[in-house]
């Protein structure tokens, strides 16, 4: 409906300029809907024509992405730029330089269990060699939790559907963050801005900084506006104890 609405006010619109640093995103509807917006004439297509035309499908009813089809990429992008403007670090002169650090970690002893018996059991399950793209999605998104210390599980009693939830496995990776926040709040006033990938992950990181006596908020998908504002200005006052900020990438 948001999209319907704002497609008519663009119509009536002398100019249109969309805005964004994710242009694509996880969902294709963005990308089509900001050109749309700006012109439709840009893509001359219909959204489930575009989506068909440069994304692999998984499920062609539900029109579900897997990726771009790669050799409609350029094609895809060369339309894009007839009407888009990137902006760089090269055109800007007052930004800070990056700095970038790997920092490589061996898994915890249970962690890397789990990881060789789920792959295990995922390659039994699929004896030609071959796995499904959603059964390749779902194998990576469970490895990634196993990664994270995290451990979804089904429960399910007779005659009732399965019921989710996650338990805590021992984390290389959360313990190294949890160290690394310790020890830069004992030897620097710099702030920490922590990126993880599921809710539980965050979670799990704010409760053990918290026992090492590390301040910290969550920011979260579903953290109301005036609450992610008020954390967002603690946090940017250089004079705050609160020195981690711990966000989830759906935010």
């Amino acid at each position: 409906k948001v999209g319907r609405a704002l497609l008519k006010v663009g119509a009536a619109a002398r100019w249109r300029v969309p805005m964004t640093g994710t242009p694509v995103g996880g969902d294709p509807r963005a990308l089509w809907m900001q050109l749309a917006f700006m012109d439709d004439r840009i893509l001359a297509l219909k959204f489930k024509d575009f989506v068909r035309r440069y994304f692999m499908i998984d499920d062609p009813d539900r029109l579900t992405v897997t990726g771009v089809i790669p050799h409609r990429l350029p094609e895809l992008v060369a339309k894009m730029y007839t009407s888009a403007h990137r902006a760089t670090k090269a055109g800007v002169s007052d930004l800070p330089p990056k700095l970038y650090r790997t920092v490589r970690l061996q898994m915890h002893p249970a962690q890397a269990k789990l990881y060789k018996k789920l792959t295990r059991d995922y390659e039994v399950e699929t004896p030609e060699g071959h796995l499904s793209v959603t059964a390749t999605i779902a194998l990576c998104t469970r490895q990634q939790q196993i990664c994270a210390g995290l451990l979804p599980l089904t429960t399910q009693a007779e005659g009732e559907e399965g019921a989710r939830h996650v338990i805590d496995i021992p984390s290389a990776k959360t313990a190294w963050t949890v160290e690394y926040c310790r020890e830069l709040q004992d030897t620097s006033d710099a702030k920490v801005i922590v990126w993880t990938s599921f809710k539980a992950e965050i979670r799990r990181l704010a409760w053990e900084l918290g026992e090492v006596g590390v301040p910290c908020a969550l920011i979260e998908g579903d953290t109301p506006d005036k609450e992610r504002a008020a954390t967002l200005t603690t946090f940017s006052d250089r004079a705050s104890a609160l020195r981690v900020l711990l966000c989830n990438i759906s935010t």
